[in-house]
């Protein structure tokens, strides 16, 4: 699957250049007539604000990162993407990510806003991508190669990047096709960004415990019963030292983030 989404965006690239036949021209267009198409069928992010910047691309690093000219690394806010070094089909799926970004981006111009803005830990600076009018996280997300995620206070764009979601959820592209996310809590081995589904076991205060080794804290204002089952995501801390047992927990950046699931 991984490997026909790359070969299929190769296929209509090349296509779309016009590196065809003058026999096949007709069907050139026809497929690039058709790529429009289902760009505006599936866009709903808003453009571009009038404040955005235009900068240029010097390299991209993966799905939702890349290096500008000048030398800041830009991290793509609203999705997460697999990393290169994710064992087995979510390291392809990372590579996938990153062979559509370099696709969309390869006019080497994005628009970003806000620029500049805060850095996150690893001194990226965190904006919104348009490329040609278009939310490069919403391509990627309807294209199933990435997770929604909302990053407060920038959570504007999260109802129209979680609605790509879950169309390709529904369609069952991409990630969607394998099964890989949600994942149970008896799942969870290690640290990082995770998609978790599970029962609320019990719940002090702003805390849930989903059992007795994920705990996730909520955000104020925000109530969740014991019994309801859930879908949590976020950059999961792995547990600390002398946790008995191990506890991973969740600090919930925005309410857009849990999802009470239907059985």
């Amino acid at each position: 699957m991984v490997e026909l989404i790359a070969s299929i965006s190769a296929s209509a690239a090349a296509i779309c250049r016009g590196k065809i036949g003058w026999t096949r021209r007709v069907l050139a267009w026809s497929v690039c007539l058709w790529t429009v198409a289902t760009t505006v069928a599936f866009a709903q992010c808003p453009s571009p604000p009038v404040t955005a910047t235009q900068q240029r691309i010097e390299r991209i690093i993966d799905g939702d990162t890349f290096v500008l000219v000048g030398g800041d690394r830009v991290r793509v806010l609203g999705i997460n993407t697999y990393e290169r070094n994710d064992p087995e089909r979510r390291g392809a799926y990372a590579k996938a990510a990153t062979q559509y970004a370099t696709q969309q981006l390869q006019t080497r111009v994005v628009t970003l806003s806000p620029y500049p803005y805060r850095r996150d830990r690893h001194g990226r600076v965190l904006a919104h991508v348009w490329v040609n009018g278009a939310h490069l996280a919403e391509s990627l997300l309807h294209e199933g190669l990435g997770f929604a995620v909302a990053v407060p206070p920038l959570t504007a764009h999260a109802p129209c990047l979680f609605a790509a979601e879950k169309r390709a959820r529904l369609a069952a592209r991409g990630i969607w096709s394998e099964g890989l996310a949600p994942i149970a809590v008896s799942a969870l081995s290690r640290g990082g960004f995770a998609v978790v589904e599970g029962v609320v076991t019990r719940v002090d205060q702003r805390t849930l415990w989903l059992g007795a080794q994920f705990a996730v804290t909520l955000p104020k204002g925000l109530n969740i019963d014991a019994g309801t089952r859930i879908e949590v995501r976020g950059w999961i801390r792995g547990p600390k030292a002398g946790d008995a047992p191990a506890v991973f927990r969740l600090p919930l950046a925005d309410p857009a983030n849990l999802q009470r699931s239907v059985d």
